[in-house]
């Protein structure tokens, strides 16, 4: 036992309506709607610690209208590059962090985010590269467990992210499908812990808890891992949709294995 992790997909942004050319979108009306019920529906505010978000409008909008209570409370979100989306759309690519300083002000802690922190070049780590993607997975769940060892451990941390990228945050890919590129809704959280607090977990692996599972009723059905090996080779598909064709064969090998492991 120990922290909880509430990991949310942000609200519904104007991307999601009218398509990824629109660069670093900010929420709908819809979207803000969503998080106001967020902020309704989520019963843990006494015990959040941290708030840690996507460096994104809609991602750190999420964050300040779902959980509002508790940035009142003087906390700040802290923003984490590694929870940005997998893709390099203008939608999924987001903004400088003066830019972020000028529209959010002291809501966001902005002092620790690199000013070009949303490059996706092909030679940088957040390129949209099934290794890539699921190596900074690591590196975020790794942060966390960190970030988990400074507070008590009945305390929640929540995490706002992408509804791509979440599922290789969680290692949970149902819901994904040649489809869909999600089995998140918009504003919808789940709890997790990690597996083990114990630094010898190279992987820092999360599980959802029981209340979380139990609340989502049949939706959360666990998934066998031949079945999961094979959703997460259609969502590293997914992401090599939208890398460089010029270097897809370079990332292709370790991923074609995974259909049949």
């Amino acid at each position: 036992m120990g922290p909880t992790i509430d990991i949310v997909r942000h609200g519904q942004a104007f991307h999601n309506i009218i398509g990824g050319a629109i660069r670093d979108p900010s929420l709908t009306p819809r979207g803000k709607v969503q998080c106001q019920n967020l902020a309704l529906d989520f019963p843990y505010n006494d015990w959040v610690a941290h708030v840690v978000a996507s460096p994104m409008r809609r991602t750190i909008e999420t964050a300040i209208f779902g959980f509002g209570a508790v940035l009142v409370a003087g906390k700040k979100i802290t923003p984490l590059p590694e929870l940005q989306e997998v893709n390099s759309s203008p939608s999924s690519t987001g903004s400088p962090a003066d830019t972020l300083r000028a529209e959010y002000g002291d809501a966001v802690d902005v002092a620790r985010l690199d000013n070009d922190w949303y490059m996706k070049g092909s030679n940088t780590e957040f390129a949209p590269d099934p290794a890539k993607v699921e190596a900074r997975a690591r590196r975020a769940r790794v942060w966390l467990r960190e970030l988990a060892h400074t507070v008590a451990a009945d305390a929640h941390i929540v995490v706002v992210t992408h509804g791509e990228f979440v599922h290789w945050l969680t290692d949970d890919f149902a819901g994904v499908s040649m489809r869909f590129n999600t089995g998140w809704h918009n504003a919808e959280f789940r709890s997790y812990e990690f597996a083990s607090l114990d630094g010898d977990d190279i992987e820092a692996a999360l599980i959802e808890t029981a209340t979380s599972r139990e609340k989502r009723g049949r939706a959360a059905r666990l998934q066998s891992s031949s079945n999961n090996a094979e959703l997460k080779y259609i969502a590293a598909l997914r992401v090599r949709e939208l890398s460089d064709p010029a270097e897809g064969d370079q990332t292709a090998g370790p991923w074609l294995g995974l259909i049949s492991s």
